[in-house]
């Protein structure tokens, strides 16, 4: 690792230490005195540069909002959450990237479970964020039908105050939010329309059996594994003075 360090710091750097001595003893000047040399080096110096700040980007992982378990030792269901923050989803497209995380909009079935989830991200960070409830096509309204999207039942609720409502007149609303302040059991609920944009929405991911660690893509493998092999090559040649040689990677 210390070898791979020095040769970074040398790439970014150009920096190198202007006498070596070879295996018998004699000192030798170093790669970057040669003026036939410096102009090749310059030229490898940066390509392997490239390399290898392209590996670094490949294999760096996106910044995402942390995921938190709800633990069953703590008294909860095993399942993780997630608070995403995107004030230009609809409700199916919130939806859709729920899904495509892995996940689900969040469906609440408990107060314990209502009340977790506002202690642990803070009301200000839900919202007018959209959970998994809806209602179907041709439901009663305002408070009929009401569906979870995994297909649970809907045994629990806890709408704000004269919720659901269809507050617009002749206007169905029939995608769930946290709209209302916390009572005792944490936020309330809202009925919004679905084709309408919010400030986010609440992820729920299942339990899973193992938690691997993620591996990176094999092109991202592969550019780490240019940019160390041409890291070594051009470190082998310096020290052996091969200074006109063409390089090939």
């Amino acid at each position: 690792m210390r070898v791979i360090l020095r040769l970074i710091v040398e790439v970014v750097t150009g920096i190198r230490h202007p006498i070596e001595t070879d295996e018998a003893g004699a000192s030798q000047v170093g790669a970057h005195d040669g003026a036939a040399y410096s102009g090749s080096v310059d030229m490898k110096r940066r390509f392997t540069l490239s390399l290898l700040f392209a590996s670094l980007l490949a294999v760096t992982p996106s910044a995402s909002a942390a995921i938190v378990d709800w633990s069953v030792a703590d008294g909860g269901n095993g399942h993780s959450y997630e608070v995403v923050h995107d004030s230009a989803v609809t409700w199916p497209q919130a939806k859709a990237a729920a899904e495509s995380k892995g996940g689900y909009l969040a469906t609440i079935t408990s107060a314990a479970e209502n009340l977790w989830i506002t202690s642990t991200f803070g009301y200000p960070n839900l919202n007018a964020h959209f959970l998994g409830g809806f209602q179907p096509p041709n439901s009663p309204e305002p408070l009929g039908d009401w569906t979870w999207v995994t297909g649970e039942a809907w045994s629990y609720a806890n709408w704000g105050p004269g919720e659901p409502n269809n507050s617009l007149v002749g206007e169905e609303e029939d995608a769930l939010e946290f709209g209302h302040g916390p009572n005792a059991d944490g936020g309330q609920w809202n009925d919004i329309r679905n084709f309408w944009t919010r400030a986010g929405y609440v992820v729920e991911y299942d339990p899973v059996a193992t938690n691997p660690e993620p591996i990176p893509e094999a092109s991202s493998a592969f550019l780490f594994g240019v940019g160390l092999l041409g890291l070594v090559g051009w470190q082998y040649r310096r020290r052996s003075g091969v200074a006109t040689e063409s390089w090939t990677v």
